[in-house]
């Protein structure tokens, strides 16, 4: 994530407009969302940095298969969380907020960065 996302509010899709590697062009930088280009078992590990505290869930198609709260009094907080799971070609993943516990921004500059990537096993 190139830079601060501000005010979101909940079920909102998380941005990562930045893209490293893209082997087999699983990430769709059109719609921000990773699509397995085969089926398989897949990691998706995740850094969220907040300012604030937020909800944070990992999507397969419209399934919750993870989710993390972050929370930081008027400072910075960074955590991360992994998820292995059985995705199938075309499957949508993404990550976006949660229904509750979404204030101030999940932020992404120099000292740290929020980061989604994923790969099969």
């Amino acid at each position: 994530m190139s830079a601060d996302m501000n005010g979101i509010g909940s079920h909102h899709t998380l941005i990562f407009d930045v893209v490293k590697t893209n082997e087999g062009n699983g990430f769709h930088r059109n719609t921000r969302i990773f699509m397995p280009p085969e089926s398989g078992f897949y990691v998706f590990p995740r850094t969220i940095r907040v300012m604030t505290y937020y909800s944070v869930e990992l999507l397969v198609n419209r399934d919750v298969v993870g989710s993390t709260y972050h929370i930081e009094n008027y400072s910075f907080d960074q955590g991360g969380a992994t998820v292995v799971v059985f995705c199938n070609t075309g499957d949508d993943i993404y990550l976006r907020t949660g229904a509750n516990y979404n204030v101030g921004p999940i932020t992404s500059e120099e000292r740290g960065r929020s980061s989604f990537a994923g790969w099969k096993i």
